[in-house]
């Protein structure tokens, strides 16, 4: 595996593993924001560095939204 990949399997672990923290101590809110200082992938998208909001679908609370502050970008994932 190539070292660049090695460090993107890395930075998405990384970010899941801080969603998951913060989302285990938000459980009474309905979404969070995070100012995320790179740019990484989330559901097949690549969204750049910027500030977030990580939000349950209600239908389904196993699939999060994560979208950009000015709504340009946004990806789910599960």
């Amino acid at each position: 595996m190539a070292r660049w990949q090695r460090f993107g399997l890395a930075t998405v672990y990384g970010v899941a593993l801080m969603l998951s923290a913060t989302i285990a101590s938000a459980d009474v809110r309905e979404f969070f924001t995070a100012e995320v200082p790179f740019a990484f992938m989330a559901g097949g998208a690549h969204l750049p560095s910027g500030q977030y909001m990580v939000k349950a679908d209600t239908e389904n609370p196993n699939m999060l939204m994560i979208e950009s502050a000015d709504g340009a970008h946004s990806a789910w994932v599960f």
